[in-house]
């Protein structure tokens, strides 16, 4: 017995050009917010690195001189020293 995806004495549903319009809307609707889910995900991931690093640097600041040089920097090294850990990311 065969099995039919429409009801029994009613036309099989067509394919309109109002309806192939739609879908392409919808496809270009979808594509323009993937873009811009991307662009808010890298946006997101900037402002992680930039809240780290700010963090890294206000936590290096807060060390003693002598605390510093233990880990071999000087306090005018701090910045330099904060980019080069975030580069090991």
């Amino acid at each position: 017995m065969a099995v039919s995806s429409h009801t029994s004495g009613s036309a099989p549903r067509q394919i309109t050009p109002a309806l192939t319009a739609a879908f392409r809307l919808g496809s270009k609707l979808l594509a323009v917010l993937a873009g811009v889910g991307i662009k808010a995900y890298g946006l997101a991931g900037s402002l992680v690195k930039a809240l780290q690093m700010s963090r890294m640097i206000s936590t290096l600041s807060g060390m003693n001189d002598r605390q510093l040089a233990q880990i071999g920097i000087s306090r005018a090294e701090i910045p330099q020293y904060a980019v080069s850990l975030m580069a090991d990311d």
